[in-house]
């Protein structure tokens, strides 16, 4: 039972991407977006929590959980950018650490040489620049909200 509940806990964070995209970018929703996006994030923690806890770490949750948190940061930053909230020039800079390792990837396959694989095991210093992403960046949306306190996190242009 514990075994299936981290990689449960990965899949709501993947399955939940979808509606937060449908809140954002066609409702305009932006307060229910806000609070999606911050307990999917909050997930990411507790999914790797309990299958560590319970010593319950599976090869799809490893797999899983880092692309899930990939994948969030990607759809967070397209969705901000298509709504407008977030210039595409500042997208591709917090995109770029991820962009980077995609990039060598298909630089090395066209060579047709070999890549050099090494498992990285995940860090905590390794996970904060995603942390750090997914803890601010949801704030533009809360700044769309239209409630109390917008004009300290809203910029001006």
């Amino acid at each position: 039972m514990v075994r299936a509940l981290a990689d449960g806990i990965t899949l709501v964070r993947l399955l939940g991407l979808p509606l937060f995209v449908y809140l954002l970018v066609w409702r305009h929703d932006w307060l229910i977006a806000f609070l999606l996006i911050r307990v999917l994030a909050c997930l990411d923690s507790v999914d790797g929590y309990v299958a560590r806890r319970f010593n319950r770490v599976t090869k799809l949750g490893a797999a899983l959980a880092p692309l899930t948190d990939r994948l969030t940061v990607v759809t967070l930053v397209a969705a901000l950018v298509v709504t407008g909230v977030l210039p595409p020039w500042l997208a591709v800079l917090v995109l770029l650490r991820d962009l980077l390792p995609i990039a060598v990837v298909g630089v090395f396959s066209r060579l047709g040489r070999p890549l050099p694989i090494c498992r990285v095991p995940v860090t905590r210093i390794g996970k904060l620049p995603t942390r750090a992403l997914l803890v601010g960046l949801p704030f533009l949306l809360f700044a769309r909200a239209g409630l109390p306190g917008r004009p300290v996190l809203q910029a001006e242009r």
